[in-house]
Parts: structure tokens; C-alpha cells; sequence
């Protein structure tokens, strides 16, 4: 699914190139941070994004945040299979906090068959019988501070898998912009989508 964003939704790094360029180009392929997942196309008055699938998320979680994660265990609270929409709540071992995740399917939830959406269908059994489920586009959601604090939500609302918008660039914890899920998500990718 294509994804088109307005020049002030994209991280400055790509801005400041296009600014650069946008007078000698009619098209600009640019791969964002050496990850052809995140790969923007600029043309005259638009820009192009592909839209990120849970597969694409998943394969875009940080090493050191995937060794974070092994402390975290999540856990499905619901799964609301007509709209794929998942909750989870996650506990680590080295908080007493517990933290609610949301996955949300978009528009593309419409690609799963019909008798694999009836009420009281199981997640285990939907990925069973339709493994595309790693294909379709998600939004994704972490109520920790991290997921806040340290960018990810930043991060998330540029590439546009954010279910909340956060346009304050993370400037003092995550200028690089590493990232692009907190160890809670990440732990939810690892046990329930790959």
C-alpha cells in the first residue's frame, strides 16, 4: 500500500536532503539510515513512503532493544478479530510496572477471508490458516515512558504506524533516532508475530 506524507512529516535527515535537491530532480530515491525498509521516494510536490507491515516492523526492532525485550513477558488480554485490533499488557523482570501494547491492523485487515474474522477466533488460529498476516500494514502502540521519552513514538508517527501523533522531535535521548519500538513491543513482536 502506498503512503503518501507531507514534506513536514519526514525525519529532518531526509528534509535537509530533498531541500538540497528538489530543484535538480524529478524523482529522488532515498534510503533512510542504510534500511531499504524505510525508503522514501521524492517527486515534485509529493512524497512517497511504502506504508510499514508487521513483518516490516518486526524485522525493524534494534538488536540492544531485542536483548531488552527477553526480560519482558507479554501477555494477550484481547484480540478483536473483526476490526484486528490486539491488547496485550507486558511486566518485566526488572520493573513492578505493567504496560498496555496495542497492534492494530489498518485498512488492510480487509484482505484476511471473511471466515477467519468470525467472532471468538483465536489469534494462534488466524496466523495458523493466514500467515499473509505478517504482510498487512499495522500501527502499533506502547504505554511505557520509554516508547514516549526516547523517540519511538516520534519515530513510529514519521513512518506512520503510530495509533498516537508525537511531533516533538526527541532531541536530548534519541537524536539518531535509534529505534523504532520500546523492549515492551518488542517483546510482543517476538512472542506473537514472527
Amino acid at each position: 500500500m502506498k503512503k503518501y506524507l507531507p514534506i513536514s512529516q519526514i525525519p529532518r535527515e531526509i528534509k535537509d536532503f530533498y531541500n538540497n535537491y528538489q530543484d535538480r530532480y524529478e524523482e529522488i530515491i532515498v534510503t533512510y539510515r542504510d534500511d531499504p525498509l524505510f525508503t522514501v521516494i521524492f517527486k515534485k510536490g509529493s512524497v512517497h513512503i511504502e506504508a510499514l507491515t508487521v513483518g516490516d516492523v518486526v524485522r525493524a526492532v534494534d538488536p540492544d532493544t531485542d536483548n531488552r525485550s527477553y526480560t519482558c513477558t507479554p501477555n494477550l488480554v484481547s484480540f478483536d478479530v473483526q476490526n484486528g485490533v490486539l491488547n496485550f499488557v507486558t511486566r518485566c523482570a526488572e520493573s513492578r510496572n505493567a504496560w498496555e501494547q496495542r497492534v492494530q491492523f489498518t485498512d488492510s485487515w480487509d484482505l484476511v477471508p471473511e471466515d477467519l474474522r468470525a467472532p471468538g477466533e483465536s489469534w494462534q488460529t488466524l496466523v495458523q490458516k493466514f500467515p499473509d498476516v505478517m504482510d498487512l500494514d499495522c500501527r502499533v502502540h506502547c504505554t511505557c515512558p520509554a516508547f514516549l521519552y526516547w523517540g519511538y513514538l516520534y519515530i513510529d508517527t514519521q513512518l506512520d504506524v503510530q495509533l498516537v501523533d508525537e511531533n516533538r522531535y526527541p532531541g536530548v535521548r534519541n537524536p539518531d533516532l535509534n529505534g523504532i519500538v520500546c523492549k515492551h513491543l518488542a517483546a510482543v513482536l517476538r512472542n506473537y508475530f514472527r
